[in-house]
């Protein structure tokens, strides 16, 4: 250079940007080419090369509080162009400018932190350049640094937005856009926090999920073995036209679509259409969203997507489901694929979507669509017959059986496996080789009538009466008898009280609760407690939905399935004779006016569709139901019961008006892990002092009450609960402890307000805190487990925050008959992880808070040692060494 230093160039962005290492070793950066070919770099310190110091001694150490509330300070200062900022996090920036810095608008990591997509608007924005090419806009990182792609495919990278705009970017033919062999970068590159190589750029950058579910496509075709509904739901309301071929959904209510002819037969696209919001009805109906099922036999495990804007196309493929995890929206597990602007590769795997396409049905039948397109409205129980009939007969080349399958569902002792066996009888042709065809559909039309009885028997329930319809308007905040949206006649539900009012309903309330305990047996204040929880959930039934919207507003990484965990059943469990029945009668005097009866459990068991469309439809009063049996909660799906069912139902929730359930049972009920957090349990135990039939007095009373009841309190309490909605209080963080959410909380809140307002005071027996008695019931187990010298061993504290349940051990003597008991009653919220198999870890610390006991380990150390020669001296003085990492998990010896 002029100065007499050799330079070398170290980084060659364009010829308006590089960087220069001195022989002294100083480096520059964002110089000209032209300077440099000049020997027009100065170096730093050296010759007639000084900063303006004054300048730089004036603005070094700086601190200004930018946009996002963070204070950043100047630690570096070249000139005005390029400044290092340090932010309060101890994130330094380097390369920023003094005017951005001034103006507040500098983060700790630049726009472009998502990948080459901060600006999607401007992607895909062509322009004419001065040698008469077009140019298009393939990535934006900056307005000074983005990469424009010409009509010949050239690349050019790292120019001005406003120098394209202006047709001024300068054309230099570098490699074309080969993708062979760039799949897996090069040896410089690395994929340790990366999760997409992108092809034309030769880089890896991380994909900002808003590429796929926060752009407006003109079109999207998805092919994914996995989907959360909601990300589903947001691309399609996004797009202008967008179609998905579907695997299962990580809710698991859609289930590997078409694994076998029962689930055909099924037609479970027609339960997953009755549960999808309104709006995505509508766009599948107009054919702007469209899902497809592979065929019976076809399996697909691809993860596509293709976007299209204009000319600007993406391809993405890789190993990420269509979810939250896979996108990168909530964290948790690593994902790799490649992502193309390629108009080449978009062509190649549209046409690789479309080979897949042909291997699939539509899955949603066309009944479904046009009874909402022309009558804004699901199947009801006893149209879904004809539905699959039409589903089987248009889809029939698809459906087969082989007779070793027929025989083996035959032979299965489950009801509806043999029902299944059936129906396959019906609908196949014998069997010339080992496989049965589907009948041609003129046949099936002749067998409808016999059809018609075994797909769906359908049951007259008129005699159960209607329920009540409350249905929610979130354009006027307010609750009505009828569907608002359809209805220009619906009232107004709710309605305020006076105080005066207020105090004569909670009086009323008060004596219900008194009665109680003056029925029981054994009088005490814990069964009044119990109504008044079992009475607050009955009323805040309706808003259990914007619960969890709220819960999901005040923690913004919550899913679907994390979501399915708020429990939208409560299971009113105890022997018979203790005024279940009673109560929820009284609950339905007190919402409806007691206009319609309790069904009980063999009810909605002769329809088996009724309950299943009572839990599905927008109707959001609560579905009661008495004299629940074991099956509601056996293993297994089966339609509107079952633990599967209640585990996929709640999952598919996500923040969708849903009718809450309440339910009464006599029966003792074990409820494993994963559905103690989707159902909350509450005993009553206290067992009333007559035997039968209510004494005259007592019977009187009941009736006297019951005939004073109405709806008022209810009207008013939906009033108060509407307010909250407004304010963002329908759900608070101080509701959320470490070992229970008071999901009921914002009406507990109201009540205690209520009883201050009145001047009447809470009760001694209001509950303050939540009940679920199945975590009581656990505590208590697990603590008396623990006490038990016998079994200690199959205790093991492995680390200082892990405890290690040998459950082989627990297995042993008395507690061979406990163990699976034991482990259902275990608080989800301990478990680190639980296998199949002989062991269970659990957090140390919370599992001792949890049952109210000492850690004995950690207590241990500090004891004085002559107090270690005493009886109870047997347990461990010393935290165990932790086990090999292979005899952990090979579980030897």
């Amino acid at each position: 250079m002029n100065n007499g230093l050799k330079a070398t160039i170290i980084a060659y962005r364009n010829y308006k940007d590089v960087g220069v290492r001195f022989a002294n070793g100083v480096e520059v950066l964002h110089r000209r080419y032209d300077s440099f070919k000049k020997g027009a770099i100065a170096c730093p310190g050296v010759g007639s090369y000084q900063p303006k110091t004054s300048q730089k001694e004036s603005r070094l150490g700086e601190e200004k509080t930018m946009s996002n509330g963070m204070i950043a300070k100047i630690v570096g200062y070249s000139n005005c162009k390029n400044i290092d900022v340090e932010f309060e996090d101890g994130t330094v920036r380097k390369g920023c400018q003094y005017n951005d810095f001034q103006k507040g608008w500098l983060n700790p990591t630049p726009r472009s932190v998502n990948g080459a997509f901060a600006h999607i608007d401007r992607i895909g924005e062509s322009f004419k350049m001065s040698n008469g090419m077009m140019a298009s806009i393939i990535v934006y990182r900056t307005s000074t640094d983005i990469d424009v792609r010409f009509e010949d495919g050239t690349i050019v990278e790292h120019v001005r937005y406003d120098d394209v705009k202006k047709g001024v970017c300068k054309y230099s033919k570098g490699t074309s856009n080969d993708i062979a062999a760039c799949c897996f970068g090069t040896a410089e590159d690395t994929f340790s926090d990366a999760t997409i190589y992108h092809l034309e750029n030769r880089r890896i950058i991380k994909l900002d999920p808003a590429v796929i579910n926060g752009a407006e496509w003109d079109e999207v075709h998805i092919a994914t073995y996995v989907t959360s509904p909601s990300v589903l739901y947001e691309i399609a309301r996004k797009s202008k036209n967008c179609e998905c071929i579907l695997g299962i959904d990580d809710s698991e209510y859609i289930d590997m679509v078409n694994k076998s002819i029962i689930k055909n037969i099924s037609v479970e696209g027609a339960n997953f259409f009755a549960i999808t919001p309104d709006d995505i009805k509508n766009l599948i109906v107009t054919d702007n969203f469209a899902l497809h099922a592979l065929k019976n036999g076809v399996v697909c495990h691809s993860k596509m997507y293709l976007l299209r804007k204009g000319d600007y196309r993406i391809t993405l493929v890789g190993s990420f489901n269509l979810t939250e995890k896979g996108l990168g929206i909530r964290g948790g597990q690593y994902e790799d694929g490649f992502l193309s602007t390629s108009p080449d590769v978009y062509d190649m795997y549209m046409q690789r979507f479309l080979s897949i396409k042909k291997d699939t049905i539509d899955y949603i039948p066309d009944k479904c669509k046009k009874l909402w397109e022309n009558e804004q409205r699901t199947p009801l129980p006893s149209e879904m017959s004809d539905i699959k009939l039409d589903y089987i007969g248009d889809n029939a080349e698809s459906l087969s059986v082989t007779t070793t399958q027929l025989k083996n569902m035959k032979a299965d002792a489950d009801p509806d496996s043999q029902t299944a066996a059936k129906i396959i009888n019906e609908i196949t042709d014998k069997a010339k080789s080992s496989v049965r065809h589907i009948k041609s559909l003129p046949e099936l039309q002749v067998i409808k009538p016999k059809l018609n009885l075994r797909v769906d028997k359908y049951v007259d329930t008129s005699h159960l009466g209607d329920r009540m319809q409350l249905h929610y308007s979130k354009e006027t905040n307010a609750l009505y008898s009828s569907d608002a949206a359809n209805d220009a006649t619906a009232e107004r539900f709710n309605a305020p009280l006076s105080n005066e009012e207020l105090k004569v309903e909670l009086q009323k309330l008060m004596s219900l609760t008194s009665w109680y305990r003056h029925m029981a047996a054994n009088p005490s204040q814990e069964l009044e407690s119990t109504v008044w929880e079992i009475l607050l959930h009955a009323f805040q039934a309706p808003f259990m939905s914007q619960v969890r919207k709220a819960y999901k507003n005040i923690y913004q990484n919550s899913s679907d399935s994390s979501l399915g965990k708020i429990p939208n059943f409560l299971l009113i469990n105890g022997p018979g004779n203790t005024g279940k029945s009673i109560l929820i009668n009284i609950i339905n005097c007190l919402l409806q006016n007691g206009m319609y009866d309790i069904p009980e459990w063999h009810d909605y068991r002769q329809d088996p569709y009724l309950l299943e469309h009572q839990m599905t439809e927008n109707n959001l009063y609560p579905v009661i139901v008495d004299e629940v049996k074991k099956e509601f909660l056996r293993k297994g799906k089966i339609r509107g019961c079952g633990e599967e069912w209640i585990k996929a139902y709640s999952n598919s929730l996500g923040v969708e008006a849903r009718p809450y359930m309440l339910a009464a049972t006599n029966e003792h009920i074990e409820l494993p892990t994963y559905i103690q957090s989707r159902l909350t349990y509450i005993s009553m135990n206290d067992v009333f002092k007559c035997h039968g039939n209510l004494e005259p007095d007592d019977a009187e009373w009941l009736d006297s009450f019951k005939a004073g009841l109405d709806n008022r309190l209810f009207k008013a309490f939906c009033d108060e609960m509407l307010k909250r909605i407004a304010s963002g209080e329908v759900y608070r963080k101080q509701y959320n402890t470490e070992f229970y959410s008071d999901y009921v909380g914002a009406a507990r809140d109201i009540f205690i307000r209520w009883f201050e307002e009145t001047g009447l005071g809470a009760p001694e027996v209001f509950p303050l805190q939540p009940r679920d008695d199945y975590a009581y019931r656990g505590r208590r187990a697990w603590r008396n487990t623990f006490r038990d010298t016998t079994v200690r061993s199959a205790f093991l504290p492995v680390s200082d925050t892990e405890l290690q349940i040998n459950k082989e051990k627990l297995t042993d003597k008395q507690y061979n008959t406990k163990s699976i008991t034991l482990f259902n009653l275990l608080n989800n919220r301990l478990i680190i992880e639980h296998d199949e198999g002989g062991y269970c870890v659990v957090d140390r610390k919370k599992f001792f808070d949890w049952i109210g006991l000492e850690d004995p380990w950690i207590q241990k150390t500090e004891v004085n040692e002559d107090l270690s020669s005493k009886a109870d001296e047997s347990e461990p003085v010393k935290t165990p060494k932790q086990p090999n990492f292979f005899k952990r998990l090979f579980r030897i010896a």
